[in-house]
């Protein structure tokens, strides 16, 4: 019988009928062998402060686990949980206890992946679990409830079968093989909680939770945390595998404590799991205000389970944590004048709540003796062609500490906007854009040490446009723009020096009276002479080519 055939012969009765009263042990059928899960005596104070209600349903030593009996039979595993206090009935309970309810988490290791799990417990309680389980088997005294349920609250089993033995001071349960996939309860993981009962709390949970302990409440928690305390008041198992008192002490008013699962076999036998080997690398060199890594990725567990990570920061200044939760976690360090030693630890544990720790430091100097890095470009300003592929090289940065630099390349001035690729790196690159005027595009290299500082290079990109006019000079000027030569008349015995005039056209430019300046000397022009001066002194007849050109086009 697979199961689902079981759980339907359950609904229809046929397999367990109403729930078995009786003051001895329970029938256990065929009897395939006996383990025993040990628990300190005393223990049922919680986090070790816990009190009990002062009322006489609460006799002492009655929430006190001394051990627990698993003995596995064909069919079923029969749960023998030995009191260290008697066992009572102050409320009547059909079943012959009142006053504890026990709560068994079980993750099943061949349960299919569609089975749900998961890390809230039942209502009532306030404790979360590190590791998702598969099942819950709840056994309530008085008249609550016996039975087995899912991750997600499906009733699997209703009315498991209970027993109790007063004189032997224990609480017998049989919990169906046929409701789990395995058949091998040392394969599976287990928390087993002991609880207070309580038919007007919350899951049948007695909430009545405070500093000091009254009628129906128990004492001891930490103040202002009577919605976030932890309801158990005993966690079953040897010492040498779980600490009680450390798991259940951490919680405060915006948390509660998180339980692990253990295997069962750990429990039985009371050697913990292989330990976890936490590895936590050195620690960076960090400036105040600046970001580093932490890492405890080498981690591992040698039975291959996954690993939860938790950072805490143990001295020091204080220094921002982020991602505390993940392998590699982020430290942002604090502004200090003199270099400072910040130290970690990271606590690495494994789905069976066995931990390791680790610890690191980070060194974190001034930002003062940061000097800062310096931009540079392989090449600076230049001017280039429409469709010519333009490197944007900043290669020759450098930090002088020696460390590494990012860059960022970005277009900071001009039209158009062009797209840059790679700009994230020391070499970006664009193609010049077609434009119909010159246009000069700016871009700007910032140049990151990762330390706080940056500097900046700007890079000026004239792209030529391919609509500008310009125009032609003929490398032999026309005769019209040859230089007139001077003519010598004498008279009266004086000669006179004349330069030519051309009389052809009429009527004649007001400029055309304005004399001719020297290629060769330094003078501005008058309107309509060349007046190039000096800049025109190397290029001789051109320059008068140019003027002569002038005199036609006002002419026409």
């Amino acid at each position: 019988m697979n199961r689902r055939q079981y759980l339907g012969a359950v609904a229809a009765g046929s397999i367990l009928g109403p729930a078995t009263t009786s003051v001895t042990t329970a029938s256990t059928g065929s009897m395939a062998s006996d383990l025993t899960i040990a628990d300190p005596d005393g223990d049922d104070d919680g986090p070790g402060t816990y009190t009990y209600p002062t009322e006489d349903a609460f006799p002492d030593g009655c929430y006190d686990v001394s051990e627990v009996v698993i003995t596995d039979t064909t069919t079923h595993w029969e749960w023998t949980v030995h009191m260290n206090g008697p066992v009572t009935n102050p409320w009547g309970g059909d079943e012959g206890f009142s006053v504890q309810a026990f709560q068994l988490y079980l993750r099943d290791p061949d349960a299919p992946s569609d089975v749900p799990q998961s890390i809230t417990a039942r209502a009532g309680l306030t404790s979360t679990f590190q590791n998702g389980y598969h099942y819950r088997v709840i056994v309530h005294g008085a008249d609550g409830q016996k039975a087995v349920e899912s991750a997600d609250n499906e009733l699997l089993v209703d009315g498991i079968e209970t027993s109790v033995d007063q004189q032997a001071d224990t609480i017998g349960f049989r919990v169906p093989k046929s409701a789990f996939e395995t058949d091998d309860i040392e394969r599976m993981k287990a928390a087993f909680l002991v609880l207070s009962q309580d038919s007007f709390g919350t899951g049948d949970v007695r909430q009545a939770f405070g500093e000091e302990a009254g009628d129906w409440t128990f004492g001891g928690i930490k103040e202002g945390t009577a919605e976030t305390a932890p309801r158990i008041v005993d966690l079953v198992g040897p010492e040498t595998v779980l600490d009680q008192q450390r798991l259940l002490s951490e919680y405060d008013a915006g948390s509660s404590p998180t339980i692990p699962l253990y295997s069962v076999e750990s429990l039985v036998t009371g050697e913990p799991p292989d330990r976890v080997r936490a590895v936590a690398s050195p620690g960076p060199t960090l400036f105040g205000g600046t970001e580093g890594r932490l890492d405890a990725s080498d981690s591992t567990d040698p039975s291959g389970q996954e690993l939860s990570f938790q950072w805490e920061q143990t001295m020091g200044p204080s220094a921002e944590l982020s991602n505390a939760t993940s392998p590699r976690a982020t430290v942002t360090a604090p502004r200090v004048d003199s270099e400072t030693r910040v130290e970690f630890r990271v606590t690495v544990t494994n789905e069976d709540g066995v931990s390791g720790t680790a610890t690191t430091a980070a060194v974190i100097r001034p930002q003062s003796e940061n000097p800062a890095p310096v931009a540079r470009v392989v090449v600076g300003d230049r001017a280039v062609d429409p469709g010519e592929v333009v490197l944007l090289d900043g290669a020759p940065s450098e930090d002088p500490n020696g460390g590494e630099l990012a860059f960022q390349w970005e277009q900071t001035g001009g039209e158009p906007t062009v797209d840059l690729s790679a700009a994230d790196s020391s070499g970006a690159a664009f193609t010049a854009p077609d434009v119909d005027e010159d246009a000069t595009l700016e871009f700007t290299l910032a140049v990151s040490d990762g330390q706080g500082k940056v500097d900046t290079r700007t890079v000026l990109v004239t792209v030529r446009g391919t609509r500008t006019e310009t125009t032609t000079v003929p490398s032999t000027p026309p005769e019209t723009t040859a230089r007139p030569q001077k003519t010598t008349e004498r008279g009266g015995g004086n000669a006179v020096t004349k330069d030519p005039i051309d009389n052809s056209k009429t009527p004649p430019n007001p400029d055309d009276t304005a004399p001719l300046a020297d290629p060769g000397e330094a003078t501005t022009g008058s309107g309509s002479g060349p007046g190039f001066g000096s800049l025109l002194g190397m290029l001789g007849i051109a320059g008068g080519a140019v003027y002569t050109l002038k005199r036609r086009l006002s002419d026409e």
